[in-house]
């Protein structure tokens, strides 16, 4: 399977998990690569409702969320073809990243 695919489907898995629970997350994928079958890609996800979690314990929630969105094949190569990175929500980088999308009363 298209690695580019299969990280599009571990997104979808998370914003179902997300819309289902009324929760929100910032999510940023990035592709380290040339565009060849050998690309690289990191998901870097913000949520509040990650903040309180250590980084292990916040991978591996997300990554258990991401499983139930793939086959035991795509979870395989997806393990293969990614990482995830999470950052706090109060991180200076994700302040001003999510600063335009945020309401005048959120500022």
């Amino acid at each position: 399977m298209d690695k580019e695919i299969l990280v599009e489907k571990a997104i979808d898995a998370l914003k179902q998990y997300a819309y289902l629970h009324g929760k929100q997350f910032s999510l940023l994928m990035v592709s380290f690569g040339d565009g060849s079958t050998n690309d690289f890609f990191t998901l870097i996800v913000s949520a509040p409702w990650l903040n309180e979690m250590t980084i292990k314990k916040a991978i591996t929630f997300l990554l258990e969320i991401i499983k139930d969105g793939l086959s035991e094949d795509e979870v395989k190569e997806f393990m293969r073809a990614s990482s995830i990175l999470t950052i706090n929500t109060n991180d200076p980088l994700v302040q001003g990243i999510t600063a335009p999308f945020r309401g005048a009363g959120d500022r």
